[in-house]
């Protein structure tokens, strides 16, 4: 980005960037809501307690909730819909190798063994 804004603009457009972060600066500070007296974890901590928090909803209870409802929704499908021999013992899908009759569908491979 940089070798292209200096072809493009040549240094100005290198500079450009940073004076108009510069005057975001200076007006958020002349506005009040800006303080450069504050200490850094002031923003630190609550940004840390995002993180964690989103990190949790995201990454356990979220998918928690949907593997839950599946689970109990749609049992079959949710455990990968399980085609079983006279014992129970697992053989494959029963979604691999369907038979489609209409042309405009590949031809499924015949992994069923009944």
């Amino acid at each position: 980005m940089l070798r292209s804004n200096l072809l493009a603009y040549g240094l100005g457009g290198l500079a450009a960037p940073f004076v108009g972060i510069k005057r975001i600066d200076l007006a958020l500070l002349g506005l009040g809501w800006h303080n450069r007296s504050t200490p850094m974890s002031v923003y630190l901590k609550p940004a840390f307690l995002l993180l964690v928090f989103f990190t949790l909803l995201t990454g356990v209870l979220y998918p928690a909730t949907v593997t839950g409802l599946a689970q109990w929704l749609f049992p079959f499908q949710a455990n990968g819909s399980l085609s079983l021999d006279k014992e129970g013992k697992p053989l494959g899908s029963a979604l691999i190798g369907q038979a489609f009759a209409d042309p405009r569908y590949f031809w499924g491979r015949p992994s069923r063994p009944w």
